[in-house]
């Protein structure tokens, strides 16, 4: 892990100003640094590529080939109500994509020594750009920033099965254009604070139909999905919850009401704007990526942040 003395920053004034405006408490934190540059000048001012996806459990889903380099938005769907989850993954330089899968098999398993490895070697062997886990209500869009290269689409609900998981070979090419980065109207940080522990830097109120901008500090991948809470749900009782689960010992009714859904896993120093479309209510903000030094949850470690969809 990286010493947790170093400074939290990110390289844009315009975007730490927005941080500042949402009193995130890793403004003031000490947490690992893992650089994220925002080309917060060019907002708005190109349309974005968009690439329509629809996963189901019954048939594939199609994607194209080649995009040009910029803004692309994967607008995901859901065709059934199973899990589903669109990432789009790039190989570090000398490394390929067995390499990435592998360690995404890895780290979706079930033993945690194991899935710890598979999320340190990840880091190392790729870098998750982010996607969607998609919801029957509608699509949500993940606006990633596509430099030229390589790129690989997966779906997470394929992997551990006894078939290899498929794999989409995107290709993008052209000249990087930042001009199409889309406004957003919240943000949420990933970071670990500095006890060392998994956190989010966000508020408490989202708009159920917003944009926000997501990005990922430090040296371990998250994710950001908003599960459904029943009302009066609080962090401590989400945390004792999690607790007790862990340790075996009796616990309270689960407080969900639904599987989680929203943006998909990032590797660190990566930032995207997610547009939501889910249902006005409590949620739990909160990311199941495995610990790379335990393998346990970071949401059983303390990542969740209730808040409210407006």
């Amino acid at each position: 892990m990286i010493p947790n003395n170093r400074a939290f920053r990110i390289v844009a004034a315009g975007a730490a100003a927005a941080l500042l405006a949402l009193s995130s408490p890793a403004v003031a934190a000490g947490v690992h640094t893992g650089k994220v540059s925002l080309p917060l000048s060019s907002w708005g001012h190109a349309r974005q590529q968009i690439v329509s996806i629809t996963m189901s459990t019954t048939t594939e889903f199609t994607a194209p080939d080649q995009v040009t380099a910029g803004w692309v938005t994967f607008r995901v769907s859901s065709g059934d109500a199973d899990y589903h989850a669109l990432e789009v993954a790039r190989p570090n330089p000398g490394h390929t994509v067995d390499d990435v899968i592998n360690d995404l098999q890895m780290g979706l398993g079930t033993d945690p020594a194991t899935e710890a490895l598979g999320a340190r070697q990840l880091v190392r062997d790729g870098t998750l750009m982010g996607g969607v886990v998609p919801s029957v209500y509608g699509p949500m869009d993940a606006t990633l920033p596509l430099t030229p290269g390589t790129y690989y689409l997966f779906d997470f609900a394929e992997f551990g099965l006894p078939t290899p998981p498929t794999v989409h070979t995107l290709r993008v090419v052209g000249h990087m254009n930042w001009s199409g980065m889309p406004a957003f109207d919240s943000v949420v940080g990933m970071y670990i604070d500095a006890n060392d522990m998994p956190a989010f830097a966000a508020p408490t109120d989202f708009s159920a139909t917003g944009n926000v901008l997501i990005y990922g500090q430090g040296d371990e991948l998250h994710e950001a999905t908003f599960r459904p809470v029943k009302p009066g749900t609080t962090d401590q009782y989400i945390s004792d919850y999690y607790t007790a689960l862990d340790a075996g010992l009796p616990h309270g009714p689960s407080p969900w009401t639904g599987p989680q859904k929203g943006f998909n896993a990032m590797s660190p120093g990566q930032f995207a704007v997610f547009h939501l479309n889910l249902p006005p209510g409590p949620y739990a903000l909160i990311c199941y990526v495995p610990s790379d030094e335990t393998g346990l949850p970071h949401a059983h470690m303390g990542m969740h942040q209730v808040v409210t969809l407006n």
